[in-house]
């Protein structure tokens, strides 16, 4: 049961890796097939390794110091690597292509962990700041025309 709940987001990026394929192959199929992996990896890392991570982050917080590289370096990582595959490409060894697609993939999983953990923390940021206090009415039912009043922090009743 709980396998089926893990794939759920590994079909929902096949699906939009296939989505984008289908939007940039008419224009070029190899660069079709880069962006389609490109995607992929991105949302793969976010899903699979960003929150994780950010969940193990959020349990062992003040017990070990973790560090992780800025998304900048992983940003300018996969820009390098992009910028290798096209050389590659365009010289046409193989090898070197090979070597730089992989370079670019895995850059690029980084890049979607990494970004994913900021958009994380930075989501647990904006929480904070918006809590809820406490609700007014208790919630009876949208059916019976019941309502919320809901207090944010510091705010006057």
């Amino acid at each position: 049961m709980m396998f089926r709940y893990a794939l759920y987001p590994l079909i929902g990026i096949l699906y939009a890796s296939y989505y984008t394929y289908l939007v940039v192959s008419p224009l070029n199929n190899e660069v079709a097939a880069v962006t389609s992996g490109l995607v992929a990896a991105g949302m793969l890392g976010f899903i699979y390794i960003g929150i994780p991570l950010y969940s193990a982050g959020r349990a062992i917080r003040g017990k070990v110091r973790v560090s992780m590289p800025s998304s900048y370096h992983v940003f300018g990582c996969s820009a390098i690597c992009g910028l290798l595959v096209g050389m590659t490409y365009v010289s046409g060894g193989e090898f070197a292509l090979g070597v730089a697609t992989l370079s670019l993939v895995l850059s690029t999983l980084a890049l979607g962990a990494s970004l994913g953990i900021h958009v994380l923390r930075y989501i647990d940021f904006a929480y904070r700041f918006t809590a809820i206090v406490a609700i007014s009415k208790p919630l009876k039912s949208f059916a019976c025309g019941g309502s919320i009043r809901l207090r944010l922090r510091g705010e006057k009743v």
